[in-house]
This record gives structure tokens, sequence and C-alpha cells, in this order.
């Protein structure tokens, strides 16, 4: 499904004004009113976030809306620099229309979080390669993070400040080029190790100041652990369990039938790579609904032929025998009247 409306989304900090947010939002539908395609702007202002949902004319279709919309990221990439500091660069959603033909919630009693993310990344990475898949949208994912909560008692006592601290964890799994050399007729680049692969070795990080004897670990004055956000932008739940939805987008002229079973197909032959005790449900599911409405309306139009025929046969059986005992009474009567006259006309000669 293709619409004529676009979501530009705004994240702007907490600590701005009011006033400051409207003054920018009124600058951006400024810009935006310039193109001559747009029908309707509206705004919505929420704590850190802004959006702007922009409807162009019904009169243009999707090939002409495709090069507008276009037109209106480059508007509003051209405007971004502009932007107070604090602001992030917009965000133009294009995707927010698009319906799931198919929505799976995948459960799992007793496992983890992570082990449930895990089997949905694999599953959406097999079902987007089947014919006729558009799109395979998780909804649901919790953001992870690692949480560093540093005691300011021992870090004051060790002789520690946060700048510091802040400096050297900045400066740590930080993906850079560490060069090359030539090697003959070969190159040979540098990757340097090192990085963090767990939160232990983290923990084991040196945050000793330059020139003292003893060896601090950030584990020695921080509880370092992971976590989801403390407040996350969408929680879904199937059943009542924590859940994650799997959402399928089908091709534009695909067949959502031939579809629905080539993606059945395709989960059957996973079935044997599901954790045991991990389920994978069925919200909703268009290809069979679609058949069921089809099977449907072919029930419905047989049924319908069958009684306009059995009617037919009524009727029509019933006036030929009608028609056909009148015959029969015509000619029976027929032959009296007719023998009658006869004898009749003989009677009368022979007077």
């Amino acid at each position: 499904m293709y619409l004529n409306k676009r979501l530009l989304l705004l994240n702007i900090l907490e600590h701005h004004l009011s006033k400051l947010k409207k003054k920018l939002l009124i600058r951006y539908e400024n810009e935006i009113q310039k193109l001559a395609y747009v029908d309707n702007i509206k705004s919505i202002t929420s704590n850190g976030i802004s959006q702007i949902i922009v409807e162009m004319k019904s009169i243009y279709r999707k090939q002409e809306l495709r090069q507008i919309w276009d037109e209106l990221r480059r508007k509003v990439n051209d405007f971004s620099p502009s932007l107070p500091a604090g602001t992030s660069t917009p965000i133009i959603k294009d995707d927010f229309g698009d319906v799931f033909g198919v929505l799976f919630a995948v459960t799992g009693k007793g496992f983890a979080y992570d082990e449930i993310n895990d089997y949905v990344d694999f599953i959406r990475r097999e079902l987007v390669l089947v014919d006729g898949v558009g799109k395979v949208t998780v909804e649901g994912k919790q953001q992870e993070q690692v949480i560093i909560e540093i005691s300011n008692n021992k870090m004051i006592s060790l002789g520690l400040s946060t700048d510091y601290l802040y400096q050297i964890l900045a400066q740590q799994n930080v993906v850079s080029n560490a060069g090359s050399v030539r090697v003959g007729n070969e190159n040979i680049r540098f990757h340097p190790t090192g990085e963090f692969k767990s939160v232990q070795e983290l923990g084991d990080l040196i945050v000793s100041p330059s020139g003292q004897n003893k060896r601090i670990k950030l584990s020695d004055i921080a509880k370092i652990y992971r976590d989801f956000v403390e407040v996350p932008s969408h929680i879904v739940r199937y059943d009542g369990q924590q859940a994650i939805y799997v959402g399928l987008s089908f091709a534009s002229g695909s067949n959502v039938v031939d579809v629905g079973k080539m993606v059945d197909a395709k989960l059957a032959e996973l079935e044997q790579y599901r954790p045991y005790g991990m389920e994978l449900n069925t919200v909703y599911n268009q290809p069979k609904e679609v058949a069921v409405s089809v099977q449907g309306f072919i029930d419905s139009l047989l049924l319908a032929v069958v009684i306009v025929i059995i009617i037919l046969l009524m009727f029509m059986g019933l006036k030929n025998r009608i028609a056909n005992r009148w015959d029969f009474v015509n000619y029976r009567y027929g032959h009296i009247y007719l023998y009658g006259y006869i004898w009749l006309a003989i009677y009368t000669e022979s007077l």
C-alpha cells in the first residue's frame, strides 16, 4: 500500500523550551509548505520528540509521489544544519503505512530475552528470502545497554574524577584504521585487538591515573551489568507473556494465498530449529483469511446456482405438467365431442 503521507520525526532534547520547539516546528512547516504538492501538514509535540505529518494532494499517483518525497528529503536535509544544538537529524519515515499480511508473536516461558531475540533474528533472516515477501519487520525489541554505576565515595578516595573516567571509557572499542604494510605484492592490514567482548572484560579495564603505582580496575569502583533501557519505547505482550512481534509485508503484485503457502512451507522447514518451549504464535494471517473468503464465495455461488436450478425445475416442471394435463383433457374430450358430432350427423341423415 502506497500512502500520500509521510512522517517527519524530530528528536529534540527535553531541556529546550516549549517556545523554541514551537518556533522550530513552524520553521520546518514553512519550508515544507514551499512545495507545491503539499495538501496538509499536522504537527504533534511531546517530551523529547516532535512529529510532522505531511500529506500530499490526492491527484498525485505512485510514480509521481516517489519524486515528490525525494524533493521533500532534500529540502529537509538542506534545512537541517540550521537546527539548534542538541537536536538530532530529522528522520523521514515512509513505511509507517505498511500493512502486515502475516503477524507472529514469539514467546518463550522460562527463556531469557536474549534467547528469544536470537531466535527472532534467525527466522527474520529466513523469512525475508521467501518469494513474494517484501519486508520483515520486528517490533517490541528492547534496546540493551551496559550500565556502569560508579561509587562516588570510592572514586573520591582514590583521587579519580568523573570526567577522567568518561574520557577513558570514550576511548574504548573505537573502530579505526590501524594502517597497513606492503610486503612484496601483498598489502597486509593491521587489525588491532583488545576490544571488550563481555561485561567482565570491561570490569578489568585499568583506570589508574598515569604515574600511580596502584592498579585500579573499573570493577573496583563501579558495578557493571547489562540491562534494558529504563523507559522502553515499545513493549508488546501476547497471552500475558512478554513477546516479540514479527510482521511480514507482501511485495506489490504478489498472490497473497500463494505467498502464504510458501511462508507456511518455510516455517515447517525451520521447525526443527525452534527451541523446545519457545512458541511462534499466529496473531493474524491474511492468506488464510483470503482463502476462507474465496472458498466462502465459491460455496455461496455454487449454492445459489443449485437453488436457481431447483426453482427453475420446480416451476418449469409444474407448468409443463399442467400444460400436458390440459392437452390430455382437450384430447380426451375432443374425441368425445367428435364422436358425438359424427353420431348426431348420421342419426340426422337417417331421419
